[in-house]
């Protein structure tokens, strides 16, 4: 079927966002439902590192250099309270210096807040910078050397030789509460009215441009045609749609787990084709109404990019769509209408 296709493209594209490629990183925290052990965990996989969970509820807190090096880690990572802070250490190859093997406390100090989730911005960021160092640039042709000289040649004399190390400038550690998402997959339209439910294809984007308030653009398209029948003949039924509107996350944004719920308002298109009996004479044409929806949806994060979700959306066809045979009504179809959808949703 057409939506299979869609599918199956999808999953093509969104496979490499499941691909481990990034450092080992040990955390430490005292639950898991912490709500900075759940926000430092969800940072570090956005940035591709493999996470390692460790509970250590009422123990007092060892060296990290010791549970780095026992778990085969490049790093390791602790969550206190009271006040909080999130302490990190590397393993000293990471870092050469001074520093190297030293364990860093982010708290209100280095940070300039007090503020949980600008401590863990703060913390990834380090960790970025010493994990995932930006690669040096290409090495430029020096304007004195010889042009005959061949580039793997040697150069004569090694004394004006000076290493260059690249030294990556901090870049931010974007949120994971402010990245646009894309989803897709299969879905069933119904209406009650004398009018089959039909499958359809659903799609959309979503994007939280503050806290928990979220800004999407939703659409459906159909694959097969409903039919309704008379003695006089019969009409078959398309039905298409695109909205737009808001609403709020239920939960953490950091979690992998989301529901959302929102509201908004679209444009629903109907197409009918009629395949009259004599003497009566066939008609098609397009109509449109208003669509006013309510929308839930719920899903959990595979990975930093690859989502599976769940979605219902209920709305009224403003007015109804009504499909006449002989003159005589053989059904009504948007009064309401209710869509099940399911599928894969992919941060970019």
């Amino acid at each position: 079927m057409p939506w299979a296709r869609f599918v199956g493209v999808l999953v093509l594209f969104a496979a490499p966002a499941l691909a481990d490629t990034g450092a080992r990183v040990v955390l430490l925290g005292r639950s898991d439902r912490d709500p900075i052990v759940i926000r430092l965990r969800r940072e570090l996989e956005l940035l591709g590192m493999e996470v390692e969970l460790v509970i250590d509820a009422g123990a007092a807190r060892r060296a990290l250099a010791d549970v780095a090096r026992e778990r085969d880690a490049s790093a390791a990572v602790a969550v206190e309270t009271s006040p909080s802070a999130v302490v990190l250490w590397t393993h000293p190859s990471q870092v050469p210096g001074a520093s190297a093997g030293e364990e860093i406390r982010v708290d209100q100090a280095l940070a300039g807040t007090p503020e949980p989730r600008l401590l863990v911005l703060r913390a990834v960021e380090l960790l970025r910078e010493r994990l995932l160092p930006a690669p040096a640039s290409p090495a430029l042709p020096d304007a004195g050397a010889d042009p005959g000289r061949s580039p793997e040649a040697p150069a004569a004399s090694s004394s004006l030789a000076a290493p260059v190390s690249a030294v990556p400038s901090p870049v931010p550690v974007a949120s994971s509460a402010r990245v646009p998402s894309l989803f897709v997959g299969p879905a069933l339209l119904a209406s009650p009215g004398g009018v089959d439910a039909t499958p359809h294809v659903w799609l959309g984007a979503r994007s939280p441009p503050l806290g928990r308030v979220e800004v999407e653009l939703l659409g459906f398209l159909p694959t097969t045609a409903a039919s309704v029948s008379a003695a006089q003949g019969s009409m078959s039924l398309r039905v298409g749609a695109l909205g737009a509107g808001a609403g709020l996350g239920l939960n953490d944004p950091a979690s992998r787990l989301f529901v959302t719920a929102s509201a908004g308002l679209g444009v629903m298109l109907a197409a009918f084709d009629g395949q009259a009996r004599p003497p009566w004479r066939s008609a098609r044409g397009l109509r449109w109404a208003m669509l006013p929806y309510a929308h839930a949806a719920a899903g959990y994060w595979l990975g930093s990019r690859l989502a599976l979700r769940a979605d219902v959306m209920t709305g009224f066809a403003l007015p109804e769509h009504v499909l006449t045979i002989a003159g005589r009504r053989a059904a009504v179809f948007g009064e309401p209408a209710a869509l099940f959808a399911a599928g894969l949703e992919v941060r970019p």
